[in-house]
């Protein structure tokens, strides 16, 4: 017998629902529970503008740093929101944790207070009034909202090349700020200057490159008084062995104008907002010397530890060697001066001990020593050097 197509639907359609537990196995399965959002901040708007051109700051970065003092909670060493302004210079954070709040913006050629805001946190006490010129924010249920003015910053500038007059290219070069010397570097003085900028809180600068001219430009730089460093990475000769294989590298830095100690820098004292562009420098590494020498015991073979030579009128120059497993040291690139020698000896030779000591040459602890040095006008060779043994109440 032959089925017309209706009779097909109507049989296929009687199997179907006569098949036990068929239908309910092919059902879908119920939509998931989606638990609703859990709050656990709220939104903060704001705007930033130049306070030169009272034009908006576009595509600033704006931060908020909790307004807590250390030891009062984990919000005290880090950032807490992030967001960028658009072309109209607005901005939207959102999920932000309620509490207090400074409010910072970042844009190049302006000042940066995100640095000195962070710095005055972590110092508390006197030092959180340095930052009443930074907004301060209440997030609460209701939100928050912000608006910054961003003050244009100086700018300093200059050539740099090296001593033979050929531009030196590729240098990392940084504004910090000059050293406090006399009656203006107390705590006090420090305390009322701007934030984190020279004379405030130590370790602001802002930095850069040369380029293929020798030229830079180092803007956004607070009123205050800088000097300017240049860095340079050399490569420190691998006496051991003396197969004159480079190992490791040292940081050699020139002050503007040619200077190696911080101490005897230019210093450059900027205005709201001014610029100077005539701070040229040149790298004279030349007249700089290695002080070589032995140190040695009575009491057992130095294989291995650090000779440092730190400048007595700037503890910033600083000079470091190793040395080596027959007791041998070199200290390069050491200018002229007086310097503290600090020498840190073992009878460990290097690599865990390998090289043929005996263990109780290993086992032997030796004093530190420090003693006065002076380079003049040529390498300083044939410098000896005696430690002792360590005793118990030495140690």
């Amino acid at each position: 017998m032959r089925l017309r197509p209706a009779a097909c639907l109507a049989l296929l359609s009687f199997v179907w629902v006569s098949v036990p537990g068929l239908g309910q196995g092919l059902q879908a399965p119920p939509p998931p529970l989606i638990a609703p959002p859990q709050v656990t901040g709220y939104v903060v708007t704001g705007r930033v503008i130049c306070a030169d051109t009272q034009r908006p700051a576009r595509f600033a970065q704006v931060t908020l740093v909790p307004a807590q003092t250390a030891g009062e909670g984990e919000g005290d060493r880090g950032r807490r929101g992030m967001a960028r302004t658009d072309l109209d210079g607005r901005f939207v954070m959102e999920n932000v944790p309620p509490g207090d709040y400074f409010a910072t913006a970042e844009m190049t050629g302006y000042i940066n207070d995100l640095p000195a805001v962070q710095q005055a946190i972590s110092a508390g006490g006197d030092a959180l009034s340095a930052v009443s010129g930074v907004p301060r924010v209440q997030v609460s249920p209701g939100g928050g909202s912000a608006q910054i003015s961003l003050q244009r910053g100086g700018v300093i500038a200059g050539a740099v090349q090296w001593d033979d007059g050929s531009p030196a290219a590729g240098v990392q070069i940084s504004a910090q700020p000059a050293p406090a010397t006399g009656v203006g570097s107390t705590s006090a003085t420090q305390a009322g200057n701007a934030l984190g900028r020279p004379g405030g809180f130590n370790g602001y600068f802002n930095g850069g490159q040369t380029d293929d001219r020798g030229r830079y430009r180092l803007s956004g730089l607070a009123p205050g008084s800088y000097v300017v460093r240049a860095n340079l990475q050399s490569p420190l000769p691998q006496t051991v062995g003396g197969d004159g294989r480079f190992a490791r590298m040292v940081t050699l830095s020139v002050y503007a104008p040619n200077k190696l100690r911080r101490t005897d820098a230019a210093v450059v004292t900027l205005g709201t907002g001014e610029e100077r562009d005539d701070l040229n420098m040149v790298l004279g590494l030349g007249g700089m010397h290695t002080v070589s020498g032995q140190v040695s015991s009575s009491a057992a073979s130095v294989r291995s530890g650090s000779v440092v030579l730190t400048d007595q009128t700037d503890s910033t120059l600083s000079r470091r060697g190793s040395i080596n497993p027959d007791g041998t040291f070199a200290v390069p690139y050491v200018p002229p001066g007086t310097y503290t020698l600090r020498i840190n000896a073992s009878a460990q030779a290097p690599n865990n001990g390998r090289g043929g000591n005996s263990s109780s040459d290993a086992a032997t602890r030796f004093q530190p020593l420090q003693e006065s040095l002076t380079v003049t006008d040529s390498d300083l060779t044939g410098v000896s050097v005696t430690v002792t043994v360590a005793t118990a109440s030495t140690q």
